[in-house]
């Protein structure tokens, strides 16, 4: 099996890094993911790299395939300093997280996290200090839902801008994505959600197969057509940011369907080089890009006034921000990204039973 290079210098946007999970999903989502992205991460302890069997044999073929590159948090444990005491900034100040302070952590969802992805000495009694954490069957953490799914977009985010990896977050569950939003719950309708983060949304437009396709199969059709793939994917990021700017509904669904029927043809020689392939099925997924997130933070940087910046963002995001203090260049590219993306699946998110 050939294997794709993952050392190459792609281009930020090219990039992006799965979360919640360990593992990602075997599903026809990720395959459209791992067909349209360049290089695709995810946070794997280094333990797993010791006992591949726990990967699961999905991940470790696309591990071995070179379609899933490991990111391990043990690396960048000294590279943002600020990440701790940013993170507990966010946590302390959420009136939600508040309200489930000192009580018993039995009483809420809690969800494992491997203490490896805790970055840095102390957050873990910190956590525990506040009523948030508790220790399970080392090495994981029972940790109450929300300052769970809070911590897995931080991390994400934050590995995510290191100059080693240049990833944007994606993931195709609900509650791990509604928290990138101003007033973070466990789950988000996803019209709410929509509506919080100012997502540009376009449903029907990326060719894919209706299915999980074999690793050797998705390795070979990159191969031969990732120049076409890679492409189309940043024809429909660039109109994405552009729709941020139209404000009126109208204005926008118009302009919607208009870049539709102009990316046709562009869809129709995709989908011919799939039916070559004899996939079963092609369907036309959804894609939805959180290009907005970061956009009520651009005008404060006209005054150069960090901390104006800084307030004017959602609070993860605001988070993220901070944990760069003392780097200005650094914050100043987090002002200007897109801080997450993610697909549809079937026009809409995923979210755990």
């Amino acid at each position: 099996m050939n294997r794709i290079d993952l050392n190459s210098n792609s281009p930020a946007s090219s990039n992006i890094l799965y979360f919640p999970y360990i593992r990602v999903p075997q599903s026809a989502w990720f395959s459209r993911v791992l067909l349209y992205w360049d290089e695709v991460g995810s946070i794997v302890p280094s333990e797993y790299q010791r006992q591949r069997e726990r990967l699961g044999s999905y991940m470790q073929e696309l591990v071995e395939a070179g379609l899933v590159k490991e990111v391990v948090p043990a690396k960048y444990h000294s590279a943002v300093p600020k990440f701790r005491s940013a993170f507990l900034d966010l946590i302390d100040h959420s009136s939600i997280i508040e309200e489930r302070r000192g009580v018993a952590l039995q009483e809420y969802e809690t969800i494992s996290i491997h203490i490896e992805k805790m970055i840095g000495d102390g957050l873990t009694e910190d956590l525990v200090d506040r009523g948030l954490a508790s220790p399970a069957q080392y090495p994981w953490w029972n940790v109450e839902t929300l300052t769970a799914n809070l911590f897995m977009g931080y991390l994400a985010s934050v590995l995510g801008k290191l100059d080693e990896l240049r990833m944007y977050p994606m993931t195709d569950i609900t509650s791990a994505l509604s928290v990138f939003s101003r007033t973070p719950q466990r789950i988000l309708s996803t019209r709410s959600l929509v509506d919080q983060l100012r997502m540009g949304v376009l449903a029907d437009i990326l060719p894919s197969p209706d299915y999980t396709v074999p690793v050797r199969e998705l390795l070979d059709f990159k191969h031969q057509h990732s120049s076409l793939l890679r492409s189309f994917r940043r024809h429909i990021e660039a109109f994405l940011i552009d729709l941020t700017a139209i404000t009126e509904i109208e204005q926008r669904n118009e302009r919607v369907q208009i870049f539709k029927t102009q990316t046709k043809e562009r869809i129709n020689e995709i989908v011919a080089k799939m039916n070559e392939r004899r996939w079963p099925r092609i369907i036309l997924g959804g894609v939805c890009g959180v290009v907005a997130a970061a956009i009520p933070g651009i005008s404060a940087i006209v005054t150069d006034n960090p901390l104006v910046a800084a307030a004017a963002l959602p609070g993860l995001v605001s988070a993220i921000y901070l944990a760069f203090s003392g780097l200005p260049d650094k914050q100043r590219q987090i002002l200007h990204d897109p801080l997450a993306y993610a697909f549809y699946a079937r026009r809409r998110f995923s979210v755990p039973s």
